[in-house]
């Protein structure tokens, strides 16, 4: 009987040693609220464009990148980081994997240039400019900085004035003073109904709207337990803006999606903040052209092609053949960054040569004429003939040559105010 007991006792003392160790696994495995949510990195790439190597950077969602230290390109001058056709701001939120690509300010030959950078702790990001020596600098458009109003441009703590020339490299520093942010507009617009009362055992449903922008990927209806935070994964475009984050209020000027509590049915909008527009000149050297070819002004990161097209110098006896900037390179297609200078190329024109027997001309001789040219402008007219070049005889304002040999020569030359040009029958 008594070993009856001691089995019994035996298998109730099992059971409770199971149950205990269940509910302790249990516990052990349940998410809790206190528990860190582990947060998605992306991968932002840098492609030099012809500099020196920039390493990739692994970054935490919804952090903004730090700009790394500027390439360097023989020849060149780095004028910012760019995504896409646009200038890349480096206080926006990385939510997603991007690859940066460096843009560069070609340099003449045998002219001093200084590079000007524009310090916004954390506004709008500008291109550095390059300026020649003695040049002013191209006032930008006024930064935006949320939570902070802009009072101006300073060197050294002294007030800058855009009009006097730069001598040397300069750092222009954007002067803040900070505002008092307005509290979220609760609207009929912003559709959202927190009663701040949290219920650990209720979800909500949040949802994102673009606000005049086109939402991105990783923007689908989320559904987040009472008090916790929505995932800051959504990204959007809007053609002209930079997205500044998501916000429960339309009209704010910052983001609080890292920090708004869901205790409601939440809608996200897309912050916005308008790229500022900044304008630089295209000049045109015409080479020794003749017409009018007025200075443009281009919003920056704009194509110049329609404004080469615009300018249609001339050149007696040349054919303008393209555009090319300081570098030699084609101008057609290129996009500006910097006041910018660009020099026409012109192709010589290639003459018709005839010669004809005329009255007055002894035995088989006969009389030059190239066609589109006057004698008067003519120096000289030469005909290659058995490996050598000879000169046509001089006769009145033309020149002349035997009419038997002109049908067996096929290359002339003809030289017009000191230029040789080439000519064929």
């Amino acid at each position: 009987m008594d070993n009856n007991k001691k089995k019994k006792a035996l298998v109730v003392s099992t059971l409770l040693l199971v149950f205990c160790i269940g509910i302790i696994t249990l516990f052990c495995v349940m998410p809790t609220n206190n528990s860190k949510e582990v947060l998605e990195t992306f991968k932002v790439s840098f492609d030099p464009n012809d500099g020196g190597n920039v390493a990739a950077i692994e970054i935490e969602d919804g952090k903004a990148l730090q700009a790394p230290e500027d390439p360097t390109r023989e020849g060149y001058i780095f004028v910012g980081w760019m995504l896409g056709d646009e200038l890349y701001d480096f206080s926006q939120s990385v939510t997603g994997d991007i690859t940066l690509k460096a843009a560069w300010q070609e340099l003449e030959p045998d002219k001093v240039y200084y590079t000007v950078t524009f310090a916004t702790d954390g506004g709008t990001t500008f291109a550095n400019q390059v300026i020649e020596s003695g040049q002013p600098v191209v006032r930008p458009a006024d930064p935006v900085k949320a939570g902070f109003e802009f009072k101006g441009w300073q060197v050294n703590g002294l007030d800058y004035n855009f009009d006097q020339p730069v001598l040397m490299d300069l750092t222009i520093v954007a002067v803040w003073e900070q505002v008092e942010e307005p509290e979220d507009d609760q609207n009929e617009d912003d559709q959202n109904e927190d009663d701040d009362t949290e219920d650990e055992d209720k979800t909500y449903t949040v949802r994102f709207n673009g606000n005049g922008g086109t939402l991105g990927k990783n923007c689908g209806t989320q559904t987040i337990d009472a008090g916790g935070l929505a995932r800051n994964v959504c990204t959007a475009t809007r053609a002209g803006y930079t997205l500044v984050g998501f916000n429960t209020s339309k009209s704010a000027s910052s983001s609080n999606i890292s920090s708004r509590r869901i205790n409601s049915n939440t809608t996200f909008y897309a912050i916005w903040r308008a790229n500022p527009k900044t304008y630089y000149n295209l000049s045109f050297n015409l080479n020794g052209g003749s017409g009018s070819c007025a200075t443009k002004k281009l919003e920056s990161g704009s194509a110049i092609t329609s404004a080469l097209n615009s300018c249609k110098p001339t050149k007696k006896y040349y054919t303008l053949s393209k555009w090319v900037t300081s570098g030699g390179g084609n101008a057609s297609g290129t996009k500006i960054y910097n006041n910018m200078t660009v020099r026409a190329e012109w192709t010589k024109q290639k003459f018709k040569v005839t010669c004809t027997q005329t009255g007055g001309i002894a035995g088989q001789e006969c009389l030059f004429t190239v066609s589109g040219v006057s004698n008067s402008d003519i120096d000289s007219i030469s005909y290659y003939y058995s490996g050598v070049w000879i000169n046509a005889t001089k006769y009145g304002s033309s020149y002349k040559m035997n009419n038997a040999l002109f049908s067996r020569v096929s290359s002339f030359r003809i030289t017009i105010d000191g230029e040789v040009f080439d000519g064929a029958k």
